[in-house]
């Protein structure tokens, strides 16, 4: 959403490693997922870890 408003993103996630994702549409295979979580209310935070340079 920040590229939307053109503002920084408060956090940035680096997203897990999931067993059995195939490499041909890693956006449906890892981010639809993800999507579809985080509109039901997942916390960002339950995807993955911080950001390897912090939130820069």
């Amino acid at each position: 959403m920040s590229l939307l408003f053109e503002e920084e993103p408060g956090i940035k996630v680096q997203l897990a490693e999931t067993p059995g994702t195939g490499r041909t549409f890693p956006t449906l295979d890892i981010l639809a997922p993800v999507a579809a979580k985080l509109a039901s209310g997942a916390a960002v935070h339950d995807f993955g870890g911080p950001w390897p340079n912090g939130n820069a």
